[in-house]
């Protein structure tokens, strides 16, 4: 479950966050850090992405988040009252 924060965009461990300040203090290895951000964000935009029967749109993230973080390992009640829990709920 840690390994949910390093796919938060907001959170300071987030991946690309760490390779862009990894440019900084490498900076004579600032083109091989490009090059790995560069893939990194063409790995996350390829993500498969479930689409719920109301057109909502969770991706590989949001899953975590709201289905194994809130439910199995808190069991965070604002969490599986979500609308996205509710509503992943209804298509299965």
């Amino acid at each position: 479950m840690l390994l949910r924060k390093y796919g938060n965009r907001t959170d300071k461990v987030y991946i690309g966050k760490i390779i862009e300040k990894s440019m900084l203090k490498y900076a004579d290895r600032k083109n091989d850090f490009e090059k790995i951000l560069k893939e990194y964000d063409e790995i996350e935009k390829s993500q498969l992405e479930l689409i719920l029967s109301d057109g909502t749109k969770l991706n590989l993230y949001n899953t975590i988040e709201d289905v194994m973080y809130g439910l199995y390992l808190h069991a965070d009640e604002e969490r599986i009252n979500s609308m996205n829990l509710r509503k992943l709920e209804d298509n299965f």
